[in-house]
């Protein structure tokens, strides 16, 4: 195959993605800025095609000119592969698992009644209808109704059949109602990319008000909630409205509790999938929440969890299920997740990602030290100077650029580098990273105190400010790094 035909063949496996298909893409490879490029550059492609040598130009900034143009070249045709093959990989789980249980449900029902066996095919619809009132399956409902009164009109039941059509109007109005409501769903999502979540408060209306008009199901109500919650966790815009948050988190909880595991979008798996996500919502939320005994919990569940079903684990797992264990000062926990995670990535060969693992190797060194320690430091510490290179020209790692140079600063602190940090902290625009000024003043006043030889008066000054910056921030990261400096003035 040319390489022109394996970019067509790209294209077409990447436009023929969901939004979610692409989000879950994007965050699968979070932690690789060449991949992320190439996303980045195939999104904004309008064409069926493109040229390899302006995709290089966008990824790589090296022109046609250039006397390594050659190498770089071979690099891309491995990172395009790569995609390819991931592409198709997903494609090909999502064809083995083409069908929701209901709707395989639906199909042995015709094919019994074809096969004659009428009533027992009847009986089993009625049990398939209900389900789906029970899970607000608006989506396949009308085909379960419609198949029900062709099986009347086979027996001349016709007068049964005027109950039937009134669950059938119910059922299509409802349905029309679903569709729009996820129409609004996928421009959430587009409008938060772009913009924020702030600007999606008409979308969300939308939605809301679908959900007041049809008490008698909560999937609408659910998918308001879940929808809020999810975005708002991820917007500095709600940092200091965790009871907004809160109100989400509970309505969600309260609807799983009462009707079941419910969903946005119905799709193959979607059970298993939903209860991963809401275990990770509400993850997220108590970390936000800075209560991080019980965000350390649900990790530990949605841990259980995914063994139980044997489903492998994504990166996101990896990242989200260290973050909750440092926080709760499990450092044992928290460094064999790396390691698990460092195995993933090399039985998978995506050795270039083993940067990012090492800055969270070197995150909980500086936190846990001197409980932890790396067993190479030196190739840690390398391999982490080279992230911080990633992520000053890539602001979409997870882990950004001001992080990481605080996580520096940290390192530093256990060397003795006092005058590195001071620079590195004045040499930088770190004072926007900081909650407030004055944690960013506390945390310089920190490093000089230590860089200026100890006095009890200064340590004890220190601590008591410390102290009452706590009540000050409202960041987990924030909380944390307090935390780690008042441990090191002890």
């Amino acid at each position: 195959m040319s390489s022109q035909n394996h970019n067509i063949l790209l294209k077409e496996k990447f436009s023929g993605l969901s939004g979610l298909q692409k989000e879950k893409l994007i965050s699968e490879f979070r932690n690789a800025p060449l991949m992320l490029k190439l996303i980045e550059f195939l999104e904004k492609q309008k064409g069926a095609s493109f040229s390899s040598h302006v995709c290089i130009n966008k990824v790589y900034g090296i022109e046609l000119s250039d006397p390594d143009y050659k190498t770089v070249e071979n690099r891309f045709f491995k990172l395009r592969k790569k995609l390819i093959d991931t592409l198709s990989d997903s494609n090909e789980a999502a064809e083995q698992t083409h069908y929701l249980d209901e709707e395989m449900e639906l199909r042995e029902c015709i094919d019994l009644f074809n096969k004659g066996q009428k009533d027992l095919a009847y009986k089993r619809l009625e049990e398939l209808e209900k389900r789906c009132w029970k899970k607000n399956l608006f989506e396949l409902l009308p085909r379960v109704i419609d198949r029900m009164i062709f099986c009347n009109q086979s027996f001349n039941r016709i007068n049964e059949n005027k109950p039937v059509y009134k669950r059938y109007d119910e059922a299509v109005k409802l349905n029309s109602l679903t569709l729009q409501v996820l129409k609004k769903v996928r421009q959430v999502y587009e409008i938060n990319y772009e913009k924020g979540i702030g600007a999606a408060k008409s979308e969300l209306r939308f939605i809301k008000k679908m959900a007041n008009n049809n008490p008698k199901y909560p999937r609408f109500e659910f998918i308001y909630h879940h929808l809020s919650l999810y975005y708002k966790l991820g917007s500095s815009e709600y940092i200091d409205k965790m009871q907004v948050l809160g109100k989400h988190h509970a309505a969600l909880k309260k609807i799983y509790q009462e009707h079941g595991n419910m969903t946005i979008f119905y799709t193959p798996n979607y059970e298993y999938y939903q209860e991963v996500h809401l275990k990770e919502i509400s993850m997220f939320y108590l970390y936000n929440k800075c209560d991080f005994e019980e965000a350390y919990k649900e990790s530990c569940e949605l841990k259980k969890f995914i063994s139980d079903n044997n489903a492998p684990k994504a990166e996101s797992f990896f990242y989200n299920a260290f973050r909750a264990e440092l926080a709760a000062s499990r450092y044992t926990e928290a460094r064999q997740t790396l390691d698990e995670y460092t195995q993933v990535l090399r039985k998978n060969n995506q050795t270039d990602r083993l940067p990012f693992v090492h800055a969270l190797q070197m995150m909980l060194y500086v936190y846990a030290y001197p409980k932890i320690k790396p067993e190479n430091i030196s190739h840690t510490e390398k391999m982490f100077e080279q992230y911080i290179k990633w992520a000053q020209k890539n602001k979409s790692l997870i882990a950004s650029y001001e992080e990481t140079l605080i996580i520096k600063a940290g390192y530093n602190h256990i060397k003795g580098r006092y005058d590195e940090t001071r620079d590195l902290l004045k040499g930088n625009t770190l004072e926007n990273y900081f909650e407030t000024k004055d944690l960013y003043r506390l945390f310089l006043s920190f490093n000089d105190h230590f860089a200026g030889g100890k006095s009890v008066t200064a340590a004890g000054e220190l601590r008591t400010k410390i102290q009452a910056m706590k009540y000050k921030v409202l960041t987990p990261n924030s909380v944390l790094l307090l935390k780690r400096m008042a441990e090191f003035v002890q």
